[in-house]
């Protein structure tokens, strides 16, 4: 006799559970394993990084970039601030996939002794509801990844004194602010 499509189901659940299991198991593994490195800080000039991470994810027409005329130098980790700028510009250009164009602005400015950086996109922006775990280890709104780009962003940027934070509209976009102390 054949199995009736409930007994179906409740196997595919039960296996489709179990997969589930295992895939939070190795996220939780993964992020444990995950944890930031040391930092490294250094003295340098953040304009050029900013400038070759643009041009690395985008042509010359899809971004705008202005920087002050001050002479800014930071004190981080190097390596963090690439991963820090990399991952935000990265959700920048994913978050405008389904745009008619790639439009991203990056702005850097002076706030008191700091330096200000502010990443705008042109995509759908991030809906309310979901706003207040943008930051949290594991959460995450695509299919691929593990969702712990953000948080580990985050954790960065506050290693190194700075904060970040963002603005984000329903159908105009996001603007994500980074903030790092300069000397």
């Amino acid at each position: 006799e054949g199995v009736s499509i409930v007994e179906e189901t409740e196997s595919f659940l039960k296996t489709l559970i179990q997969q589930v299991d295992v895939l939070s198991k190795i996220a939780n593994e993964f992020s444990q394993f995950a944890q930031l490195p040391k930092a490294h800080p250094e003295v340098f000039d953040p304009q050029p990084i900013i400038e070759q991470c643009l041009e690395f994810f985008l042509s010359k027409e899809e971004y705008q970039f202005t920087y002050p005329e001050e002479n800014i130098q930071l004190k981080m980790d190097v390596s963090h601030f690439n991963r820090i700028l990399n991952n935000v510009v990265k959700n920048a250009i994913q978050a405008m996939e389904n745009s008619d164009e790639i439009a991203l602005t990056c702005k850097a400015s002076i706030q008191e002794n700091n330096l200000l950086i502010a990443i705008t996109d042109k995509g759908e922006g991030i809906p309310e509801n979901i706003q207040h775990q943008i930051f949290e280890p594991k959460f995450t709104t695509k299919s691929k990844g593990m969702g712990l780009g953000l948080s580990m962003v985050k954790s960065m940027v506050i290693q190194a004194g700075g904060s970040i934070w963002f603005e984000s509209e329903q159908q105009k976009g996001t603007t994500f602010f980074i903030q790092f102390p300069h000397l």
